[in-house]
């Protein structure tokens, strides 16, 4: 895209529009959301769709709060002791919810590429000068062509995966000698950065699970008659530590689930389990290459990925000599991060006045793993699942369509043979989520 302005030139005329910034914003006739309310549209509910959706929909809630934008600065300095000033282009404020709204402008390819590490620049700023800010505290505005990949795909991972409070414009000109004529139309994705996201994304390998397993005879976790079931005390500690497990991960932005189960058939000698489930980064980065260099991701799993196929900057810079598979032990070791979780939430969980129960074992292994596995995943008794961050938002997203479709049709759904009545019941059911998962993953081959 040619602009014929300077950016100091857009800056000044958007900064002398500043008391009318709605004025600049292009109207949106229709929002492009999937409306899941036949039949057919249901049975192809998948992940890229229910991404989109929500993707939209969170998009809609921004803009049509822009009215209340006011800008309060232009070229602002944010400066701090001891350290380089950055400056902001513009700087100005949200009063729905109340916040900071900060505006990075850039008008061509060979600055577009430096947009977000300026803004998460600012945002840190203002996370220093006001402690505790939250994402829905500061709305970054990005006014860009969005000619390069690289911010295309950056704006999709902070608003899905991140979940910043983000959005795009890409100036227009009626005439294009005429600044005036000057409009911000609003970025929307395509349908295929969703498509891609979603399908190097939802895989069971990129799964890993580690599970932590132990035994009481107290009473507190499990009945010391293991004939007997688990009464509503020990189910409610059960579920306690997958909650707090949950919480954790949601603070470290890691997208899972976690639940625990109770083996009641004297098939093992630990009857207790924490089961922590995270996607593992480097394995989706993995698939990503493998599905744009159209290897079959049946044969993929072994196989070696260089580094530098996913940085190519890193290509020119790797000792030659150095044959350590960089990838390959990312992928590996990240389910510490997963145990971490596990072993905070059991070690936080079991303080007592008397004597303590202790981890009796650990596994780890992927969710396809798992599932093939009936010895690990049949012969037990199931607690409430708990979903966190990009996973419990697509699952919570899908229970809202299905209830309505459910609702609309008479108790009738093409994936259930009965739902429960209430969808706070739903949305801890191992069945409900087992179904969603079906749903949403892409690797049929390694579907059970």
């Amino acid at each position: 895209m040619d602009i014929n302005f300077s950016e100091r030139e857009i800056q000044n005329y958007i900064w002398d529009k500043r008391n009318s910034w709605s004025e600049l914003i292009a109207p949106i006739d229709n929002w492009p959301l999937n409306s899941f309310k036949s039949k057919a549209e249901i049975l192809g509910l998948n992940a890229d769709k229910l991404l989109k959706n929500i993707f939209m929909n969170r998009l809609k809630s921004i803009y049509d709060n822009f009215e209340y934008v006011d800008l309060l600065g232009v070229e602002v300095h944010l400066k701090k002791d001891g350290d380089s000033t950055i400056r902001a282009d513009f700087l100005g404020s949200i009063n729905d919810p109340c916040g900071f709204v900060v505006i990075e402008l850039k008008k061509g390819k060979s600055t577009e590429r430096e947009t977000f590490t300026e803004l998460l620049a600012y945002s840190a700023h203002l996370g220093h000068e006001f402690p505790t800010l939250s994402k829905d505290d500061i709305l970054l505005i990005v006014i860009a062509p969005f000619e390069t990949r690289s911010l295309r795909e950056a704006f999709v991972q902070s608003f899905v995966f991140e979940r910043k409070r983000l959005i795009g414009l890409i100036p227009t000109f009626e005439n294009p000698l005429d600044i005036t004529t000057l409009k911000l139309k609003l970025f929307i994705p395509e349908n295929g950065d969703f498509i891609s996201l979603a399908k190097s994304s939802f895989h069971k390998k990129n799964f890993d699970i580690y599970q932590i397993a132990w035994n009481d005879d107290s009473n507190v976790w499990n009945p010391i008659d293991r004939k007997n079931s688990p009464d509503e005390y020990q189910k409610a500690n059960m579920n306690r530590i997958s909650s707090y497990a949950a919480q954790l991960m949601e603070a470290k932005q890691i997208h899972g689930f976690a639940f625990t189960t109770q083996d009641l058939s004297n098939c093992f000698s630990i009857p207790n389990v924490l089961l922590v489930a995270g996607f593992n980064p480097y394995k989706i980065a993995h698939t990503k290459i493998c599905i744009k260099e159209n290897i079959k991701l049946e044969e993929s799993w072994d196989m070696e990925i260089a580094m530098e196929s996913i940085i190519p900057g890193l290509g020119g810079s790797l000792n030659a000599n150095n044959c350590k598979k960089y990838l390959t032990e990312f992928e590996n070791s990240w389910n510490s991060n997963i145990l971490k979780i596990a072993l905070t939430a059991f070690n936080d969980m079991i303080y007592t006045t008397s004597k303590a129960p202790s981890i009796d074992s650990c596994s780890s292994m992927t969710f396809h793993d798992y599932e093939n596995n009936f010895l690990e995943s049949g012969l037990c008794n199931y607690f409430d699942i708990r979903t966190t961050g990009i996973l419990r938002e697509l699952f919570f997203e899908m229970m809202k369509i299905d209830y309505k479709f459910w609702r609309e049709n008479e108790s009738s759904h093409p994936f259930y043979g009965d739902l429960y009545k209430d969808a706070v019941t739903s949305l801890h059911s191992h069945y409900l989520f087992k179904i969603f998962l079906q749903r949403m993953f892409y690797d049929d081959e390694y579907s059970t």
